[in-house]
């Protein structure tokens, strides 16, 4: 459990963390820290590689990064790492009022089965097992979540909810899974906004969507809703942002996000995001340095509309009535 820090707690605490980083007016390009490099886990094509080549370039200009990091040091796979394990689990008290329009859809035709793409420590599957207690249903939850290091997340997570212990979880690639071979679901459930971040693996998602769905099963799915007084202009705009993530008897995890300018796609905005991460020693002092690069893409509604007829679904249901666009589709 996390910890509740009273105001002068977080002041020193936070204050012995920032003297740390200013010490040296700007840390990065004082100090060389220890630097993940990636190890077979993508290669990089010549085009990637030039691309984030520049992309560093401009976040060593904008001294973001340290002079000496290289294209080598960006990893491309945050989503199965224990830092983004570590970072998720510590914004769990900021997720429990979040709004999840897309729990009250799941049910709508009594499922037998529910899957849910992304499980993390289980917030999700929480709501959904009050909703299937709440209906009276006898629906069984399965996840699956390509992060192994969440696994021991949502150990500690199901301890608060006892009725998630018949819950099946599987810790794998949706994409390569071999526990669902022979499994069909009424529903899965892709919550959280997460579809963007499928941005080049959308046609894969569809059509393995597609072998686990049952006959006249629904993909229920989200997306993030732009603004519309947004203007040009504010798309354009980099932007830049910190945050200390705290808890108690472990050490804390600085993350920097500097976000690149939005471009114009074929589906939508697309942004290429940077994470870096510092993991502390005691007494504050800086022990790893990790570098995160994502791409994400935003669509508009009649942008997925046309992804999922592309890929041989329908659109069952559409609501726009939240923060989010929720959309579930069958296959033709």
């Amino acid at each position: 459990m996390g910890k509740y820090f009273s105001f002068f707690e977080q002041i020193s605490l936070y204050s012995n963390i920032l003297y740390t980083l200013i010490s040296s007016i700007r840390f990065r390009t004082r100090v060389k820290l220890t630097l993940v490099k990636e190890v077979n886990i993508l290669t990089k094509s010549d085009y990637m590689a030039e691309k984030i080549l520049k992309e560093v370039n401009i976040l060593k200009s904008k001294k973001i990064l340290h002079p000496d990091d290289s294209v080598e040091n960006v990893l491309l796979n945050h989503g199965e790492t224990k830092e983004w394990a570590d970072v998720f689990w510590r914004r769990r008290y900021q997720h429990e009022n979040r709004s999840d329009p897309e729990i009250d859809l799941v049910f709508e035709t009594s499922p037998t089965s529910v899957l849910e793409i992304g499980t993390g420590y289980g917030r999700i599957l929480k709501k959904l097992d009050k909703e299937r207690q709440r209906k009276k249903l006898s629906t069984k939850l399965f996840g699956i979540e390509r992060c192994k290091h969440m696994e021991s997340y949502f150990l500690l997570f199901k301890k608060q909810q006892p009725s998630l212990s018949d819950v099946e979880i599987y810790y794998e690639n949706f994409f390569r899974s071999k526990q669902f071979r022979k499994r069909k679901f009424d529903v899965i459930v892709l919550p959280m906004n997460t579809f963007p971040s499928f941005h080049s693996k959308l046609d894969l998602l569809f059509r393995t969507v597609k072998n686990y769905l049952s006959e006249d099963g629904l993909f229920i799915f989200t997306s993030y809703k732009i603004p519309q007084n947004r203007t040009k202009e504010e798309r354009r705009k980099g932007k830049y942002s910190g945050e200390l993530l705290v808890e108690e008897e472990k050490k804390p995890i600085l993350l920097e996000a500097f976000r690149f300018t939005e471009t114009e796609g074929p589906y939508g905005i697309e942004t290429v995001t940077y994470l870096i991460y510092y993991r502390f020693f005691e007494y504050y002092s800086i022990h790893k340095k990790y570098i995160y690069r994502l791409e994400h893409f935003v669509p508009q509604k009649n942008q997925i509309e046309k992804i999922i007829t592309e890929n041989g679904y329908k659109v069952k249901f559409f609501n726009d009535e939240s923060h989010s666009l929720v959309f579930g589709c069958q296959t033709i």
